[in-house]
């Protein structure tokens, strides 16, 4: 049987970006529905497909980019 978890969602896939180039970071390539962003030595990976990053997504690439 599976098991759900249950994950808040908090922000929408293109507001992030927006966020992401707010700060300077550069899209430098996209594999599939991953998009990888650079600024300096700094580098966030995170998935296009969906619609809503869910919150333990949003931390760890907040996280990897010091957001």
């Amino acid at each position: 049987m599976a098991v759900r978890r249950n994950i808040a969602v908090t922000m929408k896939t293109r507001d992030f970006v927006k966020l992401i180039k707010t700060n300077d970071f550069k899209k430098v390539s996209q594999t599939g529905f991953q998009a990888k962003f650079v600024k300096d030595d700094k580098t966030a990976i995170f998935p296009m497909y969906v619609r809503e990053l869910p919150k333990d997504i949003e931390y760890s690439v907040r996280k990897q980019v010091g957001l």
